[in-house]
């Protein structure tokens, strides 16, 4: 046999060697050219199938990958054009570019080949007001106001949320049902993609319960299930103190375990978003 018959052969099996590789944490592996990644979804042009054929993973399902095609690569410390070889166990180094560092973990790596400019330390805002009013006249006879804000700053390893509400509700003959106020902030450090330490700080008034203010300071961790554009859910756990002032009563002071979930998710082209900040206090 000549030997240009067994050339063709020969680079079959040797193309995957210089292909990017990606291997996901159920031990599944991918070969390809990686275009990008950003947003937590990485797109892979494969080895195998048409030739502009692309496929998405999400990039937490990924473990680690070797990048054999110099790219843009953004992380949490800054950015650097190069390459990225692994130790086929889960870690892996900069192999080549100007920026030299020790070994690099999954939850380093912020982007790839990013669309958009990307800037790890730029704050992103994002907000929402809401405010309604309402009567009732038949039966009974009610009347109602509501004002509740969300404010949101947040980069890759820092994120405050400030919430306001205010309710007022009368009703026959100008009862008042219902007259409270609420206004919470809570700071949140990333320690990697996934998992953050908080601190919680709370102000409320009940004028129906008698409570003239009750505070509440707290800390815990919380383990980020989701982080993404159109998806985000986030679990917490910690510890906090509640002071309450009564109208009527001695102070009271007690320690609580918190418990938190906090979803949000976009449909609909964006169209639609459902959100639900849930929090009880076990003392």
């Amino acid at each position: 046999m000549h030997l240009k018959h067994l050339l063709p052969v020969f680079c079959l099996f040797a193309a995957p060697g210089y292909a990017d590789q990606i291997v996901l944490e159920n031990g599944d592996q991918l070969s390809g050219t990686i275009v990008r990644m950003e947003a937590d979804k990485l797109t892979l042009k494969p080895l195998w199938g048409e030739p502009n054929k692309e496929i998405t993973v999400s990039w937490p399902a990924v473990s680690y990958i070797e990048l054999t095609t110099p790219a843009h690569v953004v992380l949490r410390s800054g950015a650097f054009d190069g390459t990225i070889k692994s130790d086929r166990s889960g870690g892996m180094q900069i192999a080549s570019g100007a920026m030299q560092t020790g070994m690099l973990r999954h939850d380093d790596i912020v982007a790839i080949n990013p669309v958009k400019p990307v800037d790890p330390a730029a704050f992103k805002y994002t907000g929402r007001l809401d405010a309604g009013l309402g009567f009732a006249r038949g039966n009974t006879e009610t009347n109602n106001y509501y004002f509740s804000g969300k404010l949101k700053a947040e980069n890759t390893l820092h994120r405050t949320v400030i919430k306001g509400e205010v309710r007022h509700e009368t009703g026959a003959n100008s009862v008042v049902t219902t007259d409270r106020s609420r206004l919470s902030t809570k700071y949140d450090r990333f320690l990697s993609t996934r998992r953050y330490l908080y601190a919680q700080g709370i102000v409320e008034q009940d004028k129906l319960a008698s409570i003239d203010l009750r505070t509440t300071a707290g800390v815990g961790s919380g383990y980020q299930v989701y982080r993404e554009e159109n998806l985000n859910l986030g679990l917490e756990s910690g510890l906090s103190h509640i002071r309450t002032q009564y109208h009527n009563a001695p102070t009271e002071n007690k320690g609580a375990l918190r418990l938190g979930v906090d979803y949000s998710q976009y449909f609909w082209s964006r169209g639609l978003k459902v959100e639900n900040a849930s929090e009880i206090f076990i003392p």
